[in-house]
C-alpha cells in the first residue's frame, strides 16, 4: 500500500511541474505566442520582459526562457531559498518563507524598480506560484519587517487559512493587493498562475500583486478579532489597521481600477490537475479510485480523522483495492512546542484511528515538498504506525498534542521526503485499501 501511495503521489506532483504545466498551455508560433485561446503578436511590443514569483517561479521562468528565447529582454525571478536553478536571462533572488525576511524585503525592492524601469509599451509576462505573499515583502508605511513577521506568525500559529492570513497581509505590505500593476506603468501584463489556492481566488494567490482587491481595513481587523489577537498584535500594526478603517490611509485598488484594464490572468495549473494525475495513475495499477473532495479544509488532526475513519467504512463495503483521494490545505492550531506541519499532523491523527488495522494506509503530501518549517512534504502512515512509535518508547497521542508530528514519525520511518519540487498546488491527501488481503 505504501509503495502504491507513494507512486500516486508523484505521480500528482509531476502532474504540476512547469515543465508540463507550460508547455501543455502556451506555444510560440513565430512570432505570435498563445496562451489556451489568446495570441500576443510579440512584434508590437517595445520589449518581452519576465517576472516570476513562488515556490515554482525558477521552473516556470526557466521554461519560458527556453520558449521565447531572444524574444526576452531581461527577467527578475523571486523564490525561495534552495529553491533556484540556473536560467540564462533572469536574475535570481532567494528569500525566506512562510515568514519573509530581509531579502523578501529586498527582493521586492528590486521588482518594482524593475517595473517602474519599463514603458507602457512593455509585455511583461508575470508567473506566479505559491509562496509570493511572504517572498515579495515590503512593509506599509509606519510598519517594520518585524511587524510583518510578528503578525504572519500570530495568524499562521492561530490556524487562519490563507484567504485570513493574506487579507492581512495585502494591508500591511505596499506591493500586494493589486499595488504591482501600478508600478507596471500601464505595460501590458499576462499573469500564468500555477495556483496554491482552493478554489484559484486570484487575489489570494500571492496576495494578488497584480489583482484588484475587495477587502479592506475592517476585513482585517474582523479577522484579528476573530482570532483573539488583538492584544498580541503589534501596536504599530493595529494603529495603522485603524487609521485605515478610519479612510485615512488608501485601501488597496478594487477590481475595476482602470490599473487593471491591461492586465490578464490565466490558471495553467491547480490541485485538481494533480488530483487527476493521481486519479490516472491508480487505474492503471489496477485500484477503483474516487476523487473524494478537491477541496478539503479545516484543522488538520480533525481533517486526519475523519478520513481515516472513511477509510475503515470503505474497508467494510468495497470487494476490490481502492483509493480514496482529497486534496486541498488544512490549518493547525498551534498549542504545542513540537515540530511539524499540517501534512504530518493529519497524518498522525490518522495513524491513531488506524492503529492495529491492517492493509491500510494514508499519505497526506505538500505538492511543493515541504510541510511546515521542515524538510518532509508530509508523511505516509498506516495501521502499525502508532505500535511502532510505542515499540520506540513513543506516545503517538501525547506527540500529536504537542504539535510534535514530525519528530513521532521521523522515529517510525514515515515521514515523506521529495525535497524541493519547484513546484506547489497545495495537498495531496490519499487514503488506500486492499480488502483482499
Amino acid at each position: 500500500m505504501r509503495d502504491l501511495l507513494t507512486t500516486a503521489a508523484y505521480a500528482g506532483i509531476e502532474s504540476a511541474k512547469p515543465e508540463k504545466v507550460l508547455r501543455s498551455s502556451i506555444t510560440l508560433d513565430d512570432r505570435e505566442l498563445r496562451i489556451r485561446e489568446e495570441k500576443y503578436d510579440l512584434t508590437l511590443y517595445r520589449s518581452v520582459r519576465l517576472v516570476a514569483l513562488g515556490k515554482a517561479a525558477c521552473g516556470m521562468a526557466g521554461v519560458m526562457e527556453d520558449m521565447l528565447g531572444h524574444w526576452i529582454k531581461d527577467g527578475i525571478v523571486i523564490t525561495k531559498e534552495g529553491h533556484s536553478v540556473p536560467l540564462k536571462i533572469s536574475d535570481i533572488y532567494e528569500a525566506s518563507h512562510p515568514l519573509p525576511d530581509d531579502r523578501s524585503v529586498e527582493a521586492a525592492k528590486e521588482l518594482e524598480e524593475f517595473l517602474r524601469s519599463g514603458s507602457q509599451d512593455d509585455l511583461v509576462i508575470v508567473l506566479i506560484s505559491g509562496g509570493g505573499s511572504s517572498l515579495l515583502t515590503s512593509p506599509a508605511k509606519g510598519l517594520s519587517l518585524a511587524d510583518i513577521q510578528t503578525t504572519t506568525d500570530l495568524l499562521l500559529r492561530s490556524g487562519a487559512p490563507i484567504g485570513h492570513l493574506n487579507t492581512v497581509r495585502k494591508h500591511i505590505s505596499s506591493v500586494q493587493g493589486g499595488r504591482l500593476a501600478q508600478a507596471s506603468l500601464g505595460a501590458q501584463v499576462l499573469v500564468l498562475v500555477i495556483s496554491d489556492v482552493l478554489q484559484n481566488h486570484l487575489d489570494v494567490i500571492a496576495s494578488g500583486p497584480f489583482m484588484g482587491d475587495s477587502s479592506s481595513f475592517s476585513d482585517v481587523l474582523r479577522i484579528i478579532d476573530e482570532y483573539d489577537l488583538r492584544d498580541d498584535m503589534p501596536v504599530s500594526v493595529m494603529d495603522e489597521m485603524r487609521r485605515g478603517q478610519e479612510g485615512l490611509i488608501e485601501e488597496t485598488p478594487e477590481v475595476g481600477d482602470p490599473i487593471f484594464d491591461r492586465v490578464r490572468h490565466f490558471i495553467l495549473a491547480d490541485v485538481v490537475t494533480a488530483a487527476n494525475a493521481v486519479m490516472m495513475t491508480g487505474k492503471q495499477l489496477g485500484f477503483a479510485v474516487d476523487l473524494i473532495d478537491p477541496a478539503v479544509e479545516g484543522e488538520a488532526r480533525d481533517v486526519g480523522r475523519r478520513i481515516a475513519n472513511r477509510l475503515i467504512d470503505s474497508m467494510r463495503c468495497r470487494k476490490v483495492p481502492f483509493i480514496e483521494i482529497y486534496a486541498g490545505e488544512t490549518t493547525v492550531t498551534v498549542q504545542g512546542t513540537g515540530k511539524g506541519g499540517r501534512n504530518q499532523e493529519l497524518a498522525l491523527s490518522a495513524a491513531l484511528v488506524l492503529d492495529g488495522i491492517k492493509n491500510v494506509a494514508i499519505a497526506s503530501v505538500g505538492t511543493d515538498g515541504t510541510d511546515g518549517p521542515t524538510d518532509a512534504a508530509g508523511a505516509i502512515v498506516d495501521g502499525g504506525t502508532v505500535d511502532r512509535g510505542f515499540q520506540a518508547g513513543l506516545d503517538a497521542r501525547a506527540y500529536l498534542n504537542n504539535n510534535d508530528s514530525y519528530n513521532f514519525l521521523s522515529v517510525t520511518n514515515d515521514l515523506f521526503m521529495t525535497g524541493a519540487t519547484l513546484t506547489n498546488v497545495n495537498d495531496l491527501i490519499l487514503a488506500s485499501g486492499n480488502p483482499r488481503l
